[in-house]
């Protein structure tokens, strides 16, 4: 029995290995065009040009986050929580930044 539960667990690893591998964030691109985006607002510590950062599903960086756009009462409700953002992806001297136009709570 121990050796079935063994090959078992071992196959049920290698199951979720290769379902898991296909997991990779979406690449998003520089454009001029609005695209909606999937991830986390978080808080931006480390730029005193930035309020907001923006990451993907696996908290990697995407980009710093303007806000200027976004008509909202408080953010409060929408940092580290999951969000669907529209916006501009652009390149600048200060780095990524996403020019958004909304914000909103993922589903």
């Amino acid at each position: 029995m121990g050796k079935i539960s063994t090959i078992f667990i071992l196959a049920l690893g290698a199951l979720f290995g290769l379902f898991f591998s296909g997991c990779e964030s979406p690449k998003y691109t520089i454009s001029d065009i609005p695209q909606t985006m999937t991830g986390f607002l978080r808080i931006e510590r480390g730029s005193k040009d930035f309020r907001f950062k923006f990451c993907d599903i696996n908290n990697n960086f995407i980009a710093y986050v303007d806000t200027s756009e976004v008509v909202t009462s408080s953010f409060d409700r929408l940092v580290n929580n999951p969000v669907i953002l529209r916006g501009r992806l652009a390149q600048t001297e200060k780095g990524k930044v996403v020019y958004a136009d909304n914000i909103k709570l993922a589903r």
